[in-house]
C-alpha cells in the first residue's frame, strides 16, 4: 500500500491467489503480478501460437510450468502504482473480473486434463 497498491485490488488478489495456491499447490504469493523470468529451455517448450496475447499469458505460463513439473520460484519485486502503469478495470469488457473467470476456467481445464 506504501507504493499505491489500492486495497480494492489488493484484498481480492490476496484472496484469489490464496485459493489458487491451495488448488494448484504452487508456493506463489501473487499469481497475477505479471513479472516473470523464464529459462531458455522453458521458453523453447512454450507454444506461443496457443497462448494468450494479453494479461492471461502470465497465468498460462505458471500452469504450463506446473504441467511440465518445472521448478517455480518467486523473487520479490516492488511495483509503484503511483507511477503510470497498465491495469485492468474491475468490471466490464477485459476487466479484472473477466480475467479472473478466465483463470478459473484454465485451472478447471488443467485439473480435468492435467494440461492447459
Amino acid at each position: 500500500m506504501k507504493y499505491g497498491y489500492p486495497p480494492q485490488r489488493m484484498i481480492p488478489n490476496f484472496f484469489i491467489s490464496t485459493v489458487e495456491r491451495m488448488i494448484l499447490k504452487i508456493p506463489l504469493t501473487d499469481f497475477h503480478q505479471g513479472f516473470r523470468i523464464y529459462s531458455k529451455k522453458f521458453f523453447k517448450e512454450m507454444n506461443l501460437n496457443y497462448m494468450s496475447d494479453d494479461f492471461l499469458f502470465s497465468f498460462e505460463t505458471i500452469l504450463f510450468a506446473k504441467q511440465l513439473n518445472l521448478k517455480i520460484a518467486e523473487v520479490p519485486v516492488v511495483a509503484n502504482y503511483k507511477l503510470p502503469h497498465t491495469s485492468h478495470k474491475l468490471f466490464g469488457k477485459n476487466s479484472a473480473f473477466s480475467y479472473q473467470l478466465k483463470t478459473f476456467k484454465l485451472i478447471y481445464k488443467f485439473l480435468k486434463k492435467g494440461k492447459i
